[in-house]
């Protein structure tokens, strides 16, 4: 009986002892798995900070450019305003000289 006893005791332990190597296992599977997360996520980094910097320039650009367009429609609203006050001139001119031609 301690015999039997011994052995089941034995057994026992094996047991413990090959769920402990079994989590061990898991538990390095898993750091691997982290290290493996990490080095993409450097990687991913990597790839977008160029990205970023990237988009800083064109957001730069973009404001360069909105400034230039809103120069360029003030520009083309002013020209627009003489050329319509031009028009409303000539139009007097024209309305003065053919009322003068007609009292002639």
């Amino acid at each position: 009986a301690v015999v039997s006893t011994q052995s089941t005791g034995v057994m026992e332990l094996d047991h413990k002892q090959q769920g402990l190597r079994a989590m061990e296992d898991r538990r390095k599977e898993k750091a691997l798995e982290i290290q493996e997360l990490s080095s993409a996520e450097r990687k991913v980094e990597e790839l977008l900070k160029p990205s970023a910097e990237e988009l800083e320039v064109l957001e730069s650009k973009l404001d360069g450019l909105q400034v230039e367009n809103s120069a360029r429609h003030r520009a083309v609203s002013h020209a627009l305003n003489r050329l319509t006050n031009d028009v409303e001139n000539a139009r007097t001119i024209e309305q003065q000289l053919s009322n003068s031609r007609g009292s002639d």
